[in-house]
């Protein structure tokens, strides 16, 4: 973890030790947590796409409902 820029720590105990380390700690089941994040940055990343392409703000509501929409255009 050394010369890391951000670190994101998940675990399940609130005490964890990494939690020291981590500029992000987030206390919670990692199975739980992992797709809720994944959701978040697919949605991101298809919403700096679709303006970066210029696509109208009305479409680009469609395509934060997920990255199927993307693979549609």
């Amino acid at each position: 973890m050394e010369g890391s820029k951000i670190i994101v720590a998940i675990d399940k105990g609130a005490k964890a030790p990494i939690f020291s380390e981590a500029d992000y700690p987030i206390v919670g089941d990692e199975f739980h947590i992992l797709p809720e994040c994944e959701r978040a940055v697919d949605a991101a990343s298809i919403q700096t796409y679709a303006t970066s392409q210029g696509v109208p703000a009305r479409q680009r509501a469609w395509a934060s409902a997920g990255p199927t929409i993307l693979r549609h255009w």
